[in-house]
């Protein structure tokens, strides 16, 4: 489908498994979601010669029917306009009222749980702590009675 040609910054990729960092001359298919972060950047190849250049953050997910245009697309506008477009969509609208008519309260309460869990991912992946820890305090053994 696509060549990941360029990166810069941080970019991550889940192609079926966990985000990891996502690496010049990765091949990119149908369903794999490129995670673009605020500071990242990433050029998209495919094969006939289009070029879709993505800035953060934004998250991208590619289909089947994915075309440089698209991303290009959806690269032009913010992730927030995407989202809210997303959620205007009649299918989206479709899904929601077919979903809500089937919760019950582990259905909400997984959910909650699973967005905080991508909450964490996503803090995880932009922290910008600079890795350094300190070492726990050492405890001294119990003495040894002879």
């Amino acid at each position: 489908m696509a060549t990941l040609s360029k990166t810069a910054g941080s970019v991550l990729l889940d192609q079926g498994g966990d985000f990891t960092a996502a690496t010049e001359g990765m091949r990119l298919s149908s369903g794999d979601r490129l995670f673009v972060l605020e500071d990242g950047k990433a050029t998209l190849s495919f094969r006939d010669g289009c070029r879709a250049e993505l800035l953060g953050p934004a998250l991208h997910v590619l289909t089947p029917d994915s075309t440089c245009e698209d991303l290009r697309a959806a690269a032009s506008g913010s992730l927030e306009r995407a989202a809210a477009e997303a959620a205007a969509s009649p299918q989206a609208q479709v899904l929601q009222q077919s979903a809500t008519s089937q919760l019950d309260e582990r259905t909400i309460g997984l959910g909650i749980l699973g967005a905080f869990a991508l909450g964490g991912v996503i803090w995880a992946a932009t922290d910008d702590d600079d890795g350094t820890r300190r070492p726990p305090a050492a405890v001294a053994p119990p003495p040894i009675s002879p």
